[in-house]
């Protein structure tokens, strides 16, 4: 009994999602950072990453440190796939959010004739 080609292939992309999403959240902690936006905006997103990078901690130690052969219902399997997907998801809003901000700078250094309708025309 050896490990199948399938084995292998849900282990790399699990340890791709892991490390996409690693890479991401550095990505995120640095747009939250960069971002304008109320104190309820960064509080939010900032409460959101700490959320998803505690989580992943917890899980790899609880992993580590014997939750796969204790933990009967197997929950933690779906932590394995669920947080690295959070976390893209939270950097594509987080992008999505920078992206319209980035819009709205540029609109708002236009002059009024570059903004007007029959310009476009």
């Amino acid at each position: 009994m050896g490990i199948s080609d399938a084995d292998v292939a849900l282990i790399c992309f699990v340890l791709g999602l892991w490390g996409i999403g690693a890479i991401l959240t550095v990505i995120n902690a640095v747009l939250l950072s960069v971002l304008r936006g109320s104190g309820r905006f960064k509080v939010l997103n900032c409460a959101l990453l700490l959320l998803y990078v505690g989580l992943g901690v917890a899980l790899c130690l609880g992993v580590f440190g014997g939750l796969a052969r204790s933990d009967s219902s197997g929950s933690w399997r779906v932590l394995v796939f669920a947080i690295p997907l959070a976390v893209i998801g939270h950097s594509t809003y987080l992008f999505l959010t920078c992206r319209e901000q980035a819009a709205e700078l540029r609109s708002d250094k236009q002059s009024p004739i570059e903004r007007s309708p029959a310009r476009i025309l």
